[in-house]
């Protein structure tokens, strides 16, 4: 969607947005969201913004846990394997620290009334987050939409995309929530 001055919004859910302003002397302001917190980025400075969430502070704070475990993997091993080991990786590193998750769940979807199997969601932890890993040199967005769909066939509202194959784990992660 485009408004006025070049003004450029992408909304996924109601806290994953990315709103991009170009205004008309080439100034680019940029919103960005993870977690409650936005930062506004406005020619080299950076304000932080907090951001009220619409999730359960429980939720919240399981998404901020298993973010920790995959910055912890991800600095242990950096980039470069296969999604398998990842996976594995922050399995073990969710367990240590005590967390319950579903592995490989299998989802079916409703297709006018029949139910049709062979989805599976990498993970699901603490019975309310998503995370879809992946290990790619470039995140498709068919990956984020992969994560809404499996939100709104659970019935779940969070979701985590993580790319570990990213220099700094933090440009890999991608929150989703409906």
């Amino acid at each position: 969607m485009v408004g006025h001055e070049g003004t450029t919004n992408t909304v996924v859910g109601h806290e994953g947005t990315t709103n991009t302003t170009v205004s008309h002397e080439g100034t680019k302001n940029t919103m960005v969201s993870h977690g409650g917190t936005k930062r506004k980025i406005h020619g080299g400075s950076t304000m932080t913004l907090h951001v009220v969430s619409t999730l359960p502070q429980e939720t919240e704070d399981i998404m901020t846990r298993v973010i920790g475990c995959a910055l912890t993997v991800h600095r242990e091993l950096g980039p470069g394997f296969l999604e398998s080991v990842y996976s594995t990786a922050l399995c073990l590193e969710m367990a240590a620290e005590g967390m319950t998750y579903e592995r490989e769940r299998s989802v079916a979807v409703n297709y006018r009334g029949t139910l049709i199997g062979g989805q599976r969601i990498d993970l699901i932890v603490s019975g309310s987050v998503i995370v879809e890993l992946k290990a790619v040199t470039r995140v498709d967005p068919v990956f984020q939409a992969k994560v809404i769909s499996y939100l709104r066939t659970t019935g779940l509202r969070a979701g985590l995309l993580i790319n570990f194959n990213a220099a700094l784990l933090r440009d890999g992660i991608k929150r989703i929530v409906l």
